[in-house]
């Protein structure tokens, strides 16, 4: 080899040398300005990770008996999660069984409703029974006491053998900062703090005392959700409560979505894995079956049936939310009266509800009258205007009582005065003779006793 040669060589050896070093310094450089943002990025998987296994049970335990069967009854965790968009993720009681003939859900943001409609809603049919009964409305946001009590009566009667367990989640919602009493939400905005899985947040949460923060819940209601527990010999599953708040939320904040009102998809995945662990540690019976204590009969337009068998005039189905596929009897005649035709199969005198949308607290629905036959008015006003965080929810109103065999017209008419503009939505008629104490301004009794001095329409 030529002197022309070799020196022609270092010389393409030098320039690659330098060429490769640079381009190791241009990678390394971005890596390390990445590296803070893709430390913050994989941290809800990091955090759900180390969540599922906080409990060793949750990942050394035999697997579930796949032929389990469920009953959930769910508040708003029980629906499917969205994200920002129409394509479902699985929630928690899916999770539950591998085979969906082994679940049957029943969804609504408190237990009123089922409470009221657990013959309807579960059926009769004999293969209509369950190793395992799931109920979520047991802790603060979402508790009546008096609905859960006649709610698990009913469930322990029908189902004396069963495991029922009671299903405990506490939201960041029920957190305040004390020093400026801000909720959660505000405390993030104040700190430029976008979600609870980022890195920024560990920082300022840790830079808080514990007693900066301030967990809420009512003592009065979770004693009276005990004594409920202890009466169908009922086990209470739950999320570990706050006691240190900042560490709660470095923990399990990842949980939950945005709002705070919900589980995410981590939290779904989370609730499910810890119940089934729970439940499979508890011996079970042999499930059996009896006849149910009270029927009811009940019908709803709100899921999408069209005609679920109640003749209505100057009113119309309409579906009012196209993402979620809800539906209601839109009241929309202000000239005439609105009517619902009922008829009652029970062989008992039961109370009547109207059930509709309620929303909060910017005032979206007109006020309206109801009464049923010649009994006294009641008045439905569908705002919340009370309500601390934005809501589109059912509510009900006792409007009536009814006899065995007998058929009665609800009226529902326009009332002046109501803030907002949107018509009345009628989700369902419930026929039930179940009491569930003070949440509603009318019992059968009561009803029976103003209609025995009068049989006037009030106006």
């Amino acid at each position: 080899m030529s002197i022309m040669s070799i020196k022609s060589f270092a010389k393409f050896g030098a320039l690659f040398l330098v060429g490769s070093l640079l381009i190791a310094t241009i990678i390394l450089n971005q890596y390390t300005r990445n590296a803070g943002k893709a430390i913050i990025q994989s941290s809800a998987l990091r955090q759900h990770r180390r969540l599922l296994q906080l409990d060793p049970k949750t990942v050394q335990t035999k697997p579930m008996d796949e032929s389990a069967r469920f009953l959930v009854l769910s508040s708003r965790n029980g629906y499917s999660y969205y994200m920002g968009s129409s394509k479902p993720r699985p929630a928690y009681p899916t999770m539950l069984s591998s085979t969906s003939l082994n679940l049957i859900e029943i969804r609504d943001l408190t237990a009123d409703y089922p409470a009221l409609c657990l013959n309807t809603l579960v059926g009769g049919r004999v293969d209509h029974i369950f190793d395992v009964i799931l109920i979520e409305y047991s802790h603060t946001l979402d508790a009546s006491p008096a609905a859960i009590g006649a709610l698990s009566a009913r469930l322990r009667h029908r189902f004396p053998a069963s495991l029922i367990v009671f299903v405990r989640i506490w939201y960041p919602i029920q957190i305040t900062y004390k020093p400026k009493e801000w909720p959660l939400r505000r405390w993030m905005a104040e700190n430029r703090i976008s979600n609870l899985d980022g890195g920024a947040v560990e920082k300022k949460l840790l830079a808080t005392g514990v007693t900066d923060w301030v967990f809420h819940e009512d003592p009065e209601v979770l004693a009276q959700l005990d004594q409920i527990v202890q009466s169908v010999n009922g086990h209470v599953w739950e999320l570990p409560k706050p006691a240190n708040v900042p560490e709660w939320l470095l923990e399990f904040g990842g949980l939950f979505t945005d709002d705070f009102l919900r589980l995410g998809p981590y939290g779904h995945e989370y609730v499910a894995q810890g119940i089934r662990s729970f439940v499979n540690e508890i011996p079970r019976e042999q499930p059996i079956l009896k006849q149910w204590l009270q029927p009811d009969q009940c019908a709803s337009w709100y899921g999408g049936s069209i005609n679920p068998g109640v003749p209505y005039k100057n009113m119309g189905v309409k579906k009012f939310d196209l993402a979620h596929n809800k539906w209601a009897l839109e009241c929309s005649n202000d000239k005439n009266d609105c009517k619902i035709t009922v008829k009652s199969e029970l062989n008992v005198m039961a109370t009547v509800y109207l059930q509709y949308m309620a929303a909060g607290p910017r005032p979206v629905y007109q006020n309206y009258e109801v009464s049923i036959g010649n009994q006294p008015v009641a008045l439905i006003q569908a705002n919340l205007l009370n309500s601390p965080y934005a809501v589109h929810v059912q509510q009900m109103t006792a409007v009536g009582v009814i006899f065995p065999g007998d058929e009665n017209t609800i009226f529902i008419r326009h009332k002046k005065g109501g803030k907002g503009k949107k018509h009345l939505r009628v989700t369902g008629v419930v026929i039930s003779p179940v009491k569930i104490g003070h949440n509603y301004e009318e019992s059968s009794e009561s009803l029976m006793s103003r209609n025995s001095v009068s049989n006037l329409h009030e106006q």
